[in-house]
């Protein structure tokens, strides 16, 4: 059983499966937005990161993808992307790019992660029992554990740590998106209002959506 949103990658390849067949056969590979801009540095439009791909419905336990997703869904499986792990070689920056960067012979290009789990990594959490928050559009939270932490709910979801550890997790509403809706294109006047201010004392959680 493969849990997905409406905003994941997969049911967005459905709909192209069944409002545009056209341009579903005519896809050669379906990949999350990082990696077609990641395919634009190497010149290779072909692999994913585990991170991303959990969007898309791939197997953390198993390393793979859902033999479901052809089966039942009737989505080629080399229609997807080959998944790589977080760090793994993915390629090399191309020489157009090298040469107007005045960069050297050899650049080489890693594969990614999600962006609170880059946010997590970047925290400097490397052990089983760390945990950071991330506060950007939305407010992500994620920890290291041992072993794979089930939530029937739905609620706590994992990612996975390139050495086999677990990052169980949860995003919130909470983040700076919330402010736009209280204060639209004022927020950089508010911004400069605020910069001698000290913190208030007061915690709110204004919830978007």
């Amino acid at each position: 059983t493969v849990r997905t949103e409406p905003s994941f990658v997969l049911p967005k390849i459905l709909w192209f499966k069944r409002h545009r067949p056209d341009l579903f056969e005519r896809t050669r590979t379906f990949l999350p937005a990082a990696d077609f801009l990641k395919g634009q540095l190497t010149g290779e439009f072909d692999s994913t990161d585990f991170s991303n791909a959990v969007n898309t419905g791939y197997d953390l336990h198993a390393y793979r993808w859902p033999p479901g997703l052809e089966e039942k869904l009737g989505i080629p499986l080399h229609k997807l992307p080959r998944v790589l792990k977080t760090g793994d070689p993915a390629g090399e920056l191309c020489r157009e790019l090298r040469d107007a960067a005045g960069a050297g012979e050899r650049v080489p290009v890693v594969a990614g992660a999600t962006d609170s789990t880059t946010g997590f990594y970047a925290s400097g959490a490397r052990i089983p029992g760390d945990w950071n928050t991330t506060l950007g559009t939305g407010l992500g939270l994620r920890g290291m554990a041992m072993r794979f932490i089930p939530d029937v709910e739905g609620l706590v979801y994992a990612h996975r740590h390139p050495e086999g550890y677990w990052l169980p997790g949860a995003a919130s509403n909470t983040g700076g998106e919330a402010l736009r809706l209280f204060f639209g294109d004022r927020l950089k006047e508010y911004d400069r209002r605020i910069e001698n201010t000290p913190p208030t004392g007061g915690l709110v959680y204004p919830l978007v959506r």
